[in-house]
């Protein structure tokens, strides 16, 4: 914005100095003022396209921050639905195998496919929303997985108890509170 404002205050002296020195060198006619009347024209020309070109431009990172923003909430919210079918198939596991069982490949490669579309949209908010991923990082797509991941290697101990289990809290907790953080910041936005 300062550059913008001194090309005004410049015009603006070059404009009037303009005018008195044509009024310091003799004679004063309607024709001298033509030259004059073009420059103000263009100068507020140069003001008003700067105006539209900052509008323009902050419309459309506007509109690309609420993009990624509705993006990586999406992408969000399916892969945690999907973490819990992959609970669901790990209690289906461990209950036909015991406690050394393992998750069909597929199911490991579809939840690696919702993590990688999270984090690559996740890559796009980084671009167009850095305050949001700074300030809202226990959202990032490494930091949930990884919580995901020891909640469900819980499933592997002895130990393990339904009502007690890890998962479900942790589960609750950062889908509720990545749905409040998603919708806030998208109200702000929009």
């Amino acid at each position: 914005m300062r550059v913008d404002l001194t090309n005004i205050f410049v015009a603006l002296f070059l404009t009037i100095l303009g005018y008195y020195y044509g009024l310091s060198n003799g004679g004063f006619s309607v024709e001298d003022l033509l030259p004059v009347s073009n420059l103000i024209v263009s100068f507020c020309a140069l003001v008003i396209a700067t105006k539209a070109l900052s509008t323009w431009k902050n419309q459309f990172q506007h509109q690309e921050q609420y993009k990624s923003l509705v993006s990586a909430e999406s992408c969000f919210k399916i892969y945690c639905a999907f973490e819990d079918k992959v609970k669901v198939e790990c209690l289906k596991a461990r209950q036909k195998q015991g406690v050394d069982f393992d998750l069909p490949m597929d199911m490991i490669e579809l939840r690696n496919d919702k993590k990688r579309d999270y984090q690559k949209s996740w890559g796009e908010l980084k671009i167009h929303c850095r305050g949001f991923v700074n300030k809202n990082s226990f959202l990032a797509p490494d930091n949930v997985g990884r919580e995901y991941l020891e909640a469900i290697q819980e499933l592997h101990l002895d130990t393990y108890k339904p009502h007690e289990c890890s998962f479900n809290k942790y589960h609750e907790f950062i889908s509720k509170k990545g749905e409040k953080t998603f919708h806030y910041c998208r109200s702000r936005l929009g």
